[in-house]
């Protein structure tokens, strides 16, 4: 009897952990009213693993929200850029969106066909303190993102 409790007690404690969420990330466009948020839930208990969504605000009211590739470890960052004539690329290793600054849509892109390109602004990514926020451009230099195999 008193194992079961203990078991009990063991599994509420990782789902409480698993469905924890920390602080998003928050990019906010100058001179738009837009904001990007990516949120990261983790999806195991001790392991780096994340369930990510790219949320979209426009002058405070959310517009978008969209579940994005799990970050299975070490896939979190998302490298944003500027691009066109106030259009923003979101490039991670397994997606890439364009977000129209106007209304705030965003269109998913074929990853495998989009290389970076306009001036890069950030990137949703931990700092050195571990903590995921937004990093811009002028607090660390641009990273490559590529996927790679295990």
């Amino acid at each position: 009897m008193r194992n079961r409790i203990l078991l009990v007690l063991l599994v509420g404690v990782l789902v409480a952990e698993c469905d924890r969420r920390e602080p998003p990330a928050v990019f906010r466009y100058p001179n738009t009213g837009l904001a990007i948020r990516i949120e990261r839930t983790p999806m195991h208990a001790f392991l780096a693993e994340y369930r990510r969504t790219l949320v979209v605000d426009r002058e405070g009211r959310e517009v978008v929200r969209r579940v994005m590739f799990s970050d299975s470890g070490g896939y979190s960052r998302v490298n944003v850029y500027h691009v066109g004539t106030s259009d923003l690329l979101l490039l991670s290793a397994f997606d890439a969106y364009l977000v129209n600054s106007s209304d705030g849509s965003v269109r998913e892109l074929d990853r495998l066909h989009v290389t970076p390109n306009g001036a890069y602004l950030g990137a949703f990514a931990s700092d050195e303190a571990r903590r995921w926020r937004f990093v811009p451009a002028s607090e660390a230099p641009e990273l490559p993102i590529e996927p790679r195999g295990g």
